[in-house]
């Protein structure tokens, strides 16, 4: 601007310069918005998961449906588990993680295993 001889706070009358301030000004607001909406959408992600927690809290504080969610909370652990060994035909890895985590014994054969398939398997819990 101090090449065209404009000083600051003079009104930008070329049409050039215009048209370029415009279309800066509209690519700022652009990603504005997108960092607005994402932003957004993490959050209601964060309130749906923090509503979920909640109410299990309440739950255990209140001895409302705590049988239902720490059976839920078991079957889904045991379904990842079978989830992640059964692909790789790994029965020992299976049953050194129950024991690990859950205290449990998994009797069953190598036979057994790959007969049940990963749905029989996971019912034979």
């Amino acid at each position: 601007m101090e090449r065209m001889g404009l000083q600051e706070g003079e009104v930008i009358q070329h049409s050039m310069i215009t048209k370029s301030i415009e279309r800066a000004q509209k690519k700022v607001e652009e990603n504005n918005f997108g960092i607005r909406k994402r932003l957004l959408e993490y959050d209601n992600v964060m309130n749906q998961q923090r509503e979920v927690i909640y109410a299990k809290r309440r739950h255990a504080l209140l001895g409302e449906r705590l049988k239902d969610d720490i059976f839920s909370m078991l079957s889904d652990f045991v379904d990842e588990l079978v989830e992640e060994h059964y692909e790789q035909g790994n029965l020992a890895l299976l049953r050194d993680e129950l024991r690990v985590n859950l205290l449990v014994d998994f009797p069953i054969t190598p036979e057994e295993f790959q007969t049940l398939g990963k749905d029989g398997v996971r019912l034979k819990r």
